[in-house]
């Protein structure tokens, strides 16, 4: 994967860190662990709890980047609920390029599913650091694994931590496809397209013109 990839991995988190401090009854995504994950920031999310000072992080966010933040939040809505819709007809969840994502954690639904979280070595070593100091111990059902998407086949990885293809699964790939080449987008659906029956897949694309620059669409 993309260096870039690597250094946005707390952005989202940090989005949805800040969702925390509007009033409950207008967060779009309640994250309890959220500013757990965070492997730094503290003191910057702390100027977050001020009115004024939020309100102006999501504007200059939403003139820079129109849209970005709400999209943030309702394609985790989204998927959230989609996998909690899914949660009696399947088997196991694999989640590639999981970032600082959280809902292995906080969906209660989960708790009794088998759970991969699929990153780059860096993110998934901070991201056990950060649950080390959040849980006495990482729950049993989720496993944290540590994979180069450019140049390690996931199958091999995922079999080396006693994944099963059989599994009927809910895959997500959230915000990871702009990062990847058109070969390593291939390779991963070449991967999805040897699931089980009944498996199921939420994912997040960009545009090629957009990425390429040919179509900003304002």
């Amino acid at each position: 994967m993309a260096k870039a990839a690597g250094k946005t991995g707390s952005g989202p988190i940090s989005i949805v860190a800040i969702e925390q401090y509007f009033p409950q009854e207008e967060r779009i995504i309640v994250d309890n662990l959220a500013h757990g994950l965070i492997p730094s920031g503290g003191v910057f999310l702390k100027i977050m709890l001020i009115n004024s000072v939020r309100d102006w992080m999501v504007k200059i966010t939403e003139k820079t980047f129109p849209g970005l933040w709400s999209c943030m939040m309702c394609r985790k809505k989204y998927i959230d609920e989609k996998l909690i819709d899914s949660v009696n007809d399947i088997e196991a969840v694999v989640n590639l390029g999981a970032g600082f994502d959280t809902r292995s954690f906080r969906l209660q639904e989960l708790s009794h599913v088998p759970v991969w979280e699929l990153d780059q070595p860096k993110n998934i070593e901070t991201k056990k650091t950060q649950l080390g100091k959040i849980f006495a111990s990482i729950p049993s059902n989720v496993k944290l694994v540590s994979i180069d998407f450019d140049h390690e086949d996931i199958s091999t990885i995922l079999y080396s931590h006693r994944y099963s293809i059989y599994k009927r699964t809910f895959f997500i790939w959230e915000g990871v496809t702009q990062y990847l080449t058109e070969d390593g987008i291939r390779a991963t659906f070449d991967f999805l397209a040897k699931a089980a029956p009944g498996s199921r897949l939420a994912f997040t694309y960009v545009l090629k013109d957009f990425i390429e620059g040919r179509n900003m669409y304002g």
